[in-house]
């Protein structure tokens, strides 16, 4: 007796195997650039919103201690890089930070000094002059680090909490 010989023989040939390695390349690689740059992009969001709340925090404390500041008349401008005594006991300033290459925001109350944003670009405390009643303070501060940059600013009643 003979046997039937089948006419194809079963499983895959060594080409097949080639194109299916090659397709799979190719569909792992656009894979994976598709989650770096989705990497990349959370990155840079996750080091802006960082950035903001440090801006937004520093400003805050600094429109915390004007409300609590009793109102007297001001100068319609302080130094750009200082609260000048404005705001005594608390003196908010610019000066270098950890890199010395960079400028940190600083608040001294006493003997204590607390880093409150770095690195810091602007920083300016100023007043608008007022007929009658208490004086508004304007406080603006802009900090940068890489590419990313977050602004905050406050108008804020001199002792409107007294």
């Amino acid at each position: 007796m003979m046997r039937a010989r089948p006419s194809r023989m079963q499983g895959l040939t060594l080409v097949e195997l080639m194109l299916g390695m090659a397709l799979t390349a190719m569909l792992l690689f656009a894979l994976t650039s598709m989650l770096q740059v989705s990497s990349a992009a959370s990155s840079a969001s996750s080091e802006q919103l960082d950035l903001q709340e440090q801006a937004q925090f520093a400003v805050r404390r600094i429109a915390s201690r004007i409300e609590s500041t009793p109102a007297v008349n001001l100068p319609d401008k302080a130094d750009d890089s200082s609260s000048a005594n404005w705001l005594t006991p608390a003196v908010y300033d610019l000066q270098p930070g950890a890199d010395p290459n960079t400028k940190a925001l600083f608040e001294t109350i006493g003997p204590v000094r607390t880093v409150l944003a770095e690195p810091v670009d602007v920083f300016t405390v100023t007043s608008a002059p007022v007929t009658a009643g208490r004086n508004v303070v304007d406080v603006r501060l802009t900090i940068s680090a890489g590419k990313s940059t977050a602004s905050a600013a406050v108008s804020v009643r001199l002792g409107a909490l007294l």
